[in-house]
């Protein structure tokens, strides 16, 4: 059991972790947060969406945890079908199925990047959205469709400069697992650029918590919800 000044000293490392994190994520910066407990980073991966939404952000949970993405060919479908239903607020659910029939021949790759070219971008317009990977690290037992994941995003980071409507598009990722373990997990042969992972891993931004007491997280204040504004 911590004593009050040691939980108190742990409330304050969240705060400040909260508050760097949001700005980078304003920024357009990958930020993976990792912390030893899925207990405690849920709770933080909420309480980030809750925080960019008040900052004028669309978000979305993708939690690969509870995905049995490793027992499907099409891995992209979780991902495609949370974009779809917490991000679109209009089109037929008989839309997305007719597409997706229609797109059935590509890689799960290719029809990620072909639905944001198809879909998301036209929502991006009209405002900037945030995707949260919960327990991305469970992909560490599937590595080909991790480094798939990885390479999509790397590949949305790296077309910036040639389409500015993706640097409305921002991710975080929560896991138990350090960052570079997810690199070290990734197969070159499933990379179209090999050198496309190294770039990018240099680009995140990492925010370690690697001791916390098993507690619930400092009630996140309204001042702290809504000090920063949006800039895009």
């Amino acid at each position: 059991m911590n004593t009050p000044s040691e939980q108190t000293t742990q409330a304050g490392l969240i705060r400040k972790l909260e508050a760097a994190l949001y700005l980078e994520l304003q920024k357009g910066t990958f930020c993976y947060v990792t912390m030893p407990l899925p207990r405690v980073h849920f709770s933080l991966c909420q309480r980030t969406c809750h925080a960019m939404e008040q900052r004028g952000y669309h978000s979305v949970v993708i939690n690969f945890a509870e995905e049995q993405l490793g027992l499907a060919c099409s891995w992209d479908y979780p991902v495609i079908s949370a974009l779809w239903n917490s991000f679109r607020t209009s089109g037929a659910a008989s839309c997305i199925q007719q597409w997706l029939q229609t797109t059935a021949s590509l890689s799960p790759l290719e029809r990620l990047m072909q639905f944001v070219n198809d879909y998301l971008l036209l929502d991006l317009c009209e405002g900037p959205l945030m995707i949260c990977l919960e327990n991305i690290d469970a992909l560490l037992t599937s590595p080909s469709i991790l480094t798939e994941l990885l390479t999509w995003i790397g590949h949305c980071f790296e077309i910036r400069d040639s389409y500015l409507t993706y640097h409305h598009l921002s991710f975080a990722a929560f896991g138990t697992a350090l960052f570079s373990a997810l690199i070290d997990a990734t197969t070159e042969e499933t990379v179209a650029d090999t050198n496309l992972l190294s770039v990018f891993a240099e680009q995140v931004a990492t925010f370690k918590i690697l001791e916390m007491a098993d507690q619930p997280l400092p009630r996140l204040s309204e001042a702290a919800a809504t000090d920063v504004r949006v800039c895009v």
